[in-house]
């Protein structure tokens, strides 16, 4: 090869070098161009690959939505951030399996939405939903990952989620956040923490309504003030067992849930119970009812109050490293506790027991 020949070929290669160059800077500068759509109902922002609802203008003061799920040729695959918010007039909503994302605020003040179905949402902003007073139903989907701190704040009518299960009856979900304060006064009647959900946020079922509350095993953390005043008269708290036979009972998928439960017993997975995490208060008629409750060995802190006002008669620890917060046991209103302690506990703060008859009929061990 003469030398004039390879100088050539270097040349070329300089040159397709910059070329390839100029063609990624091209790509990418049309990826970050917004490209915007108008229809008579809707707005739409395309960006890259990506296609979102940024306005709807319900011209027709239409009660029931659905979004088109292509638009030029580009699938729609997320609801921006105050792109319904305010519109009094929806009433239903069906989110098809190409919507992955819902903004924060997006329908925050639809104040007469009362349904909800989710297929393929992956993502629930903040306020999403928020203020949202008549919405009663939601379904859970499997794809969902995210639920935003107060997504559903204040919508005092929500009292159902729809659960898909196995043939076991594990809940299908990706369930792994729950913001803060994202179900304050809902007046959820049950909830199934999934597995894969580690982390419950503060105060996010506040002043819910739960007669039935089912931890599957994987929660680690429960949040501030996390169940606080969420529970109504005679309420209790189940552990799914995945050992219990289904057998062949005919029920509903929740009672099926309760029945392979273990009523009284937290997940053996759970480290952290917060401050106040479920504290009743005076404000509160509600009361969760806890006969007997054997504290887990993984649990290795119960925060300030945790417990205040809940009605438990028998209580055990099995932890010796266990950190009891102050009051965590205060003004317990069953009529007396039953307490064993182990005997080389180490950590007991001020008032634990505080305002509650103790029953000292078994020995500390």
């Amino acid at each position: 090869m003469t030398k004039k020949t390879t100088n050539l070929i270097v040349v070329i290669s300089i040159l397709l070098v910059v070329l390839i160059g100029i063609v990624v800077a091209v790509v990418l500068t049309n990826n970050t161009k917004e490209y915007k759509y108008e229809t008579k109902e809707f707005t739409f922002v395309r960006k890259g690959g990506e296609m979102t609802v940024t306005k709807f203008k319900n011209p027709d003061k239409s009660t029931t939505i659905v979004i088109p799920e292509v638009v030029d040729g580009f699938t729609v695959n997320a609801i921006g951030a105050d792109s319904f918010s305010g519109d009094e007039n929806i009433k239903e909503l069906l989110i098809t399996s190409n919507i992955k994302s819902i903004g924060d605020r997006a329908f925050k003040n639809c104040r007469n939405l009362s349904t909800i179905t989710m297929k393929g949402v992956e993502r629930i902003g903040a306020e999403a939903f928020l203020d949202c007073e008549y919405l009663s139903t939601i379904n859970m989907p499997e794809s969902l990952t995210t639920i935003g701190d107060r997504a559903f704040m204040n919508c005092r009518n929500l009292n159902k989620f729809k659960y898909s299960f196995d043939e076991k009856y594990v809940v299908k979900s990706n369930l792994s956040s729950i913001g803060k304060d994202a179900f304050r006064n809902s007046k959820l009647n049950e909830m199934l923490i999934p597995s894969t959900l580690k982390v419950i946020g503060e105060r996010a079922f506040s002043g819910a309504s739960l007669g039935t509350l089912v931890f599957y095993e994987g929660v680690e953390e429960i949040g501030v003030e996390a169940f606080c005043d969420a529970f109504r008269y005679g309420s209790n708290i189940y552990t799914f067992d995945s050992s219990k036979s289904v057998g062949g009972h005919e029920t509903s998928d929740t009672e099926m849930v309760k029945y392979l439960s273990i009523v009284n017993k937290f997940p053996s997975t759970l480290k952290v119970i917060g401050d106040r995490a479920f504290k009743k208060t005076a404000k509160n008629d509600g009361r969760l009812y806890i006969n007997s409750l054997e504290v887990p060995e993984s649990v290795n802190k119960i925060g300030e109050e945790a417990f205040s006002g809940v009605d438990i008669s028998i209580l055990s620890f099995k932890n010796p490293n266990i950190e009891l917060g102050a009051y965590a046991f205060s003004r317990l209103s069953s009529y007396s506790l039953d307490v064993t302690l182990p005997a080389n506990i180490k950590h007991i703060n001020e008032g634990l027991f505080l305002g509650t008859t103790l029953q000292w009929n078994k020995t500390l061990k």
